[in-house]
């Protein structure tokens, strides 16, 4: 999970490039063709014999946003795109390949008349072919589900060879995992080059209208929120939980792009149980099932969505073995503007706990 926090990070330098233009511009779409070339990292005693070459193919649908809703113009007009992505891992009878969809937005950071340079992220899901089995492929310690997420990040310079067709090149990552759904979730990580040329159906006729802005002022909100997940220990025979989260925060927003504030979380998670050092020790006090802790969140405003990510400290906590810090990263979309769903993937420096599935409501 290092690489969402890395997008995070990349979304808040990046979108710092994106000036105030709010004029309204003609849509572009097209359809791309890419490849990539990169290899399986071995990060760690578990995955070393996993290392291999990485070949992989994609095609995208992409439109250029325009200015038609204000969040757009804020963002400097960012591609939105949605790619269908192959990829061989280069062991065919233990990692196997994965073909994954991934929406993904791309920012454009430096432009000049000879091309741009600009940031992709995006997360989506996929399916891998080889996983892990005790009997058949234990040598597979990377994912052990068929179903994964699957997240990309990149940097590439795109040239424009005419009106009609944008050639690209540049460097990237792709992660699978599961979210620590089941275990083992050691992941697989690809860092890679990427290439290749986009067709756009419509020439830009650079059409200027003039946009409303969203309605804002800086005030203060808050809202609670109730949340589900799922997870394995693989240290107490494999068992299964399903922890939940009631939450809530009080925050400010300070720009149409940014809000952020304090919140709470109580955690009810029978695995809190265990030791987590011995199967079978076990606390089966009420309180050793409940987890607290206070949280600093940042979102990132995309219209009716929001990219947020999320650090804090346990204050109390029945065992220590995680650390008393947790990052939270993810997604929200508002159906109203006081309802909202999302998911977030709740981490350990890195290391997923689990996956959260849930819905909230905003006072104010």
């Amino acid at each position: 999970m290092r690489l969402a926090l890395l997008i995070t990070i990349c979304l808040g330098y990046f979108s710092s490039f994106a000036g105030d233009s709010l004029a309204y511009k003609n849509t572009k779409y097209s359809l791309g063709l890419g490849c990539y070339r990169g290899f399986v990292t071995t990060q760690s005693d578990r995955v070393a014999n996993l290392g291999a070459h990485t070949l992989g193919f994609e095609i995208n649908l992409i439109q250029q946003t325009a200015g038609a809703q204000y969040w757009q113009g804020l963002f400097h007009y960012p591609k939105i795109g949605c790619s269908l992505l192959y990829y061989d891992f280069g062991l065919p009878n233990i990692t196997g390949h994965a073909v994954a969809i991934l929406p993904y937005m791309q920012f454009k950071v430096i432009s000049s008349r000879y091309g741009n340079i600009e940031f992709q992220a995006g997360s989506g899901v996929g399916y891998l072919n080889k996983i892990f089995d005790v009997k058949t492929n234990y040598k597979n310690k990377a994912v052990s589900t068929h179903i994964n997420m699957a997240m990309l990040l990149g940097m590439y310079y795109t040239v424009n060879i005419n009106s009609k067709i944008n050639a690209f090149a540049g460097v990237g990552i792709n992660h699978f995992s599961n979210a620590a759904f089941t275990l083992p979730n050691n992941g697989i990580n690809i860092p890679c080059f990427r290439g290749g040329v986009n067709y756009y159906f419509n020439e830009d006729k650079n059409t200027i209208k003039a946009v409303p802005k969203d309605v804002f002022s800086k005030s203060y909100y808050a809202y609670t929120a109730l949340s589900f997940g799922k997870k394995e220990d693989g240290l107490v025979g494999r068992w299964k939980y399903y922890p939940m989260l009631a939450s809530g925060l009080i925050g400010r927003q300070f720009s149409r792009k940014n809000r952020a504030g304090l919140g709470i979380d109580i955690y009810y998670d029978k695995s809190l149980a265990y030791t987590k050092l011995n199967a079978h020790e076990i606390n089966h006090r009420a309180d050793s099932f409940f987890q607290t802790g206070l949280r600093i969140e940042h979102e990132f405003i995309f219209g009716k969505m929001s990219f947020i990510s999320t650090f804090g400290t346990y204050f109390y906590t029945p065992s220590a073995i995680d650390g008393v810090y947790y990052q939270k990263l993810g997604v929200l979309y508002y159906f109203t503007p006081k309802i909202f769903g999302g998911f977030t993937m709740k981490t350990h420096f890195g290391r997923a706990d689990f996956f959260e599935v849930g819905m909230g409501y905003r006072l104010k």
